[in-house]
């Protein structure tokens, strides 16, 4: 790794790191979620276009192209799918139930909603697979790009799994876990997807669409019967099981980008 690019990603975790760490303490002081994550969401993608300002004077290079659509598709479909092997199976056992006046009221608001989803992602995803991941890949290979980037990922959200509130009420140490293998498992297909495609906007939709699905319609769409939370929403070992499905395919795909 020659010294250029060795300074660039200190600067942009050191950056990164640093800025979110103002958020962290605003969450910790008790400011609520829903005020703290949207800043919190955008310091990877500005601290990634600084970093890109500061060592090569241009913003080319982050994966601005659309990119082929096949691809883009993907990325959409993706969450969506594994959304419904985790939660489809959970109603129909009964481990938990189905509130289908979710649906009806999601419906409306729903492209209001994606938008809003795919802007904050933006924010992220300029960092991790704008700048970080195609950096690691270029120096360090697929695993750095997709697991390195993975784990650096999910601890970023740690913090506000300790301040409270980000969580879904298991055992901070089922929680965290389970948290941290499905966005290092979710890492290796974000990554896959960018590098292949060449655009940013596959990692952005896949994020976007993940949070919209999970977090926004089917948790809200699952009453706890007692266990649901072990196996639901992004801290249950059901994501864990069906992201990991999927980020071993792409890894087993990791030669067609070479």
């Amino acid at each position: 790794m020659d010294a250029k690019t060795r300074n660039s990603l200190i600067v942009f975790l050191a950056l990164t790191f640093a800025t979110s760490s103002i958020f962290y303490s605003w969450s910790f002081s008790g400011a609520p979620l829903n005020r703290v994550v949207p800043f919190l969401m955008w310091t990877p993608g500005l601290c990634a276009l600084i970093t890109q300002l500061l060592f090569h004077r241009t913003l080319a290079g982050l994966g601005w192209r659309l990119g082929p659509w096949r691809y883009l598709l993907g990325a959409a479909l993706l969450p969506i799918g594994y959304g419904l092997a985790v939660y489809v199976p959970v109603w129909l056992l009964g481990i938990g139930q189905f509130d289908r006046s979710v649906i009806g009221k999601a419906l409306p608001v729903l492209p209001f909603a994606l938008a809003e989803n795919l802007v904050f992602a933006l924010g992220e995803e300029i960092g991790w697979r704008g700048f970080l991941a195609p950096t690691f890949y270029r120096v360090r290979g697929f695993a750095w790009a997709g697991v390195g980037t993975g784990i650096i990922w999910g601890l970023w959200h740690v913090p506000l799994v300790v301040a409270g509130g980000y969580d879904a009420g298991t055992p901070f140490w089922y929680g965290v876990s389970c948290f941290l293998i499905s966005a290092t498992a979710m890492s290796v297909s974000l990554a896959w997807l960018r590098l292949r495609s060449g655009s940013l906007w596959t990692a952005t939709i896949y994020h976007g669409v993940h949070n919209l699905a999970i977090q926004g319609i089917f948790d809200r769409s699952t009453i706890d019967t007692g266990w649901t939370e072990w196996l639901t929403t992004e801290f249950g070992i059901g994501l864990v099981i069906a992201t990991v499905a999927i980020g071993a395919y792409f890894w087993n795909r990791r030669r067609e980008l070479a």
